[in-house]
C-alpha cells in the first residue's frame, strides 16, 4: 500500500502530493467505523465487533506510522540530493502536510478510541 502511494505520488508529479488521502481509502470509511463502533456496545456479540475494531485499527497504526516514518526518511534524503531549493522547499511542504493529516488521524481516531494500541506497540 506504501509502495502503491509512492508510485502513484511519482505518477502525478505534476499535482500536489495526496498520499495521505490515498492512504485513507485503504482505511475504512468513517461511517462505517461508527456503525461498526455502536454494534460493538452491543451485549454479547459486541465483543466481536470490538475485536474486529481493534484489529483493524491496530493495522492503520502501523500504516500510519511507517507513513510517517517513510516521509521522514524521504525528506532527508531529499534535502541531500536536491540541488533546487525553491523543489525541496515545496516537496517538504506538501510532504508535512500528508504527516499531518496521518498524525491527526492517528491521534484523535486510534489513540483516542483505543489506548491499548499504543501501549501495546
Amino acid at each position: 500500500m506504501l509502495i502503491e502511494s509512492a508510485d502513484r505520488a511519482l505518477d502525478h508529479e505534476h499535482d500536489e502530493m495526496k498520499d495521505w488521502q490515498f492512504i485513507l481509502t485503504y482505511i475504512i470509511s468513517d461511517q462505517f467505523l461508527k456503525f461498526l463502533s455502536g454494534l460493538s456496545q452491543l451485549p454479547f456479540v459486541g465483543k466481536m465487533f470490538r475485536a474486529y475494531l481493534f484489529d483493524h485499527f491496530s493495522l492503520s497504526y502501523d500504516i500510519i506510522v511507517n507513513f510517517i516514518e517513510g516521509h521522514e526518511q524521504a525528506a532527508k534524503h531529499i534535502q541531500t540530493v536536491i540541488e533546487n531549493k525553491d523543489f525541496v522547499s515545496r516537496i517538504l511542504n506538501e510532504s508535512t502536510k500528508n504527516v499531518h493529516g496521518a498524525e491527526n488521524y492517528m491521534h484523535n481516531k486510534i489513540e483516542d478510541m483505543f489506548p491499548e494500541i499504543c501501549n501495546s506497540v
